[in-house]
C-alpha cells in the first residue's frame, strides 16, 4: 500500500504518564483505540476522495502498525493516481485514452465531442495541472481530534482493571 498520511497524535502529559506506567501492557489498549481512529479517517477520506467510479474510494485504507512502543496509524490507497489527486500535480500532458474515457462516464459524450472534450481538459492539465483534493488530509485531520480522547479512555478503563485486581 502507498502511504500517504500517518497520523501523528498529541496527547495530554496525564495520558502520557498513563502510557509510560503501564508500558507494553497499555499496548492492546491502545492499539485498539488506534484501530477505532483509523476506521474514522479511513471513512472520512473515503467520504471526501473524488468520486468517478468508486474505485480510489474503494481502496483507501486505514491501518495500525506497532514498532516497539510506537502505535502508528496510516492512511494510503495502493492507486497509482492517489498520491497525484490527494497532493495534486505540477503542469503535465496525461494521456488521452483515461481522460476520453472519463469524459465518456462523465458527460455521456462519444465520438468526436468525446475526443473534443478530451483534449480541452487535457490542455488544461497540461497548463495548471491538477488540483490537491486533500482527502487524506481530512482523514488525518479527524484522526487528530478523536485519537487523544479514544486513546485517553483506553488508558483509564485498564488503569481500572490494574487497580481492581
Amino acid at each position: 500500500m502507498l502511504v500517504l498520511k500517518k497520523v501523528n497524535i498529541k496527547i495530554s502529559a496525564k495520558t502520557q504518564t498513563l502510557l509510560q506506567r503501564f508500558g507494553e501492557v497499555a499496548t492492546p489498549q491502545v492499539q485498539g483505540a488506534m484501530q477505532v481512529v483509523m476506521q474514522a479517517a479511513e471513512a472520512v477520506a473515503k467520504e471526501k476522495a473524488p468520486k468517478d467510479q468508486g474505485l480510489l474510494q474503494d481502496s483507501i485504507a486505514g491501518t495500525v502498525e506497532v514498532h516497539g512502543p510506537r502505535i502508528v496509524g496510516v492512511l494510503g490507497s495502493p492507486l497509482d493516481y492517489a498520491a497525484p489527486m490527494e497532493y495534486g500535480t505540477k503542469a503535465f500532458w496525461p494521456p488521452s485514452a483515461p481522460l476520453e474515457e472519463w469524459v465518456g462516464r462523465k458527460f455521456g459524450l462519444q465520438g468526436i465531442e468525446r475526443r473534443s472534450v478530451a483534449f480541452l481538459v487535457r490542455r488544461a492539465i497540461a497548463r495548471r495541472g491538477l488540483r490537491a483534493r486533500k482527502f487524506m488530509a481530512a482523514g488525518v485531520q479527524k484522526a487528530q481530534a478523536i485519537a487523544p480522547g479514544l486513546i485517553g479512555r483506553a488508558l483509564r478503563t485498564l488503569e481500572r482493571q490494574l487497580s481492581d485486581g
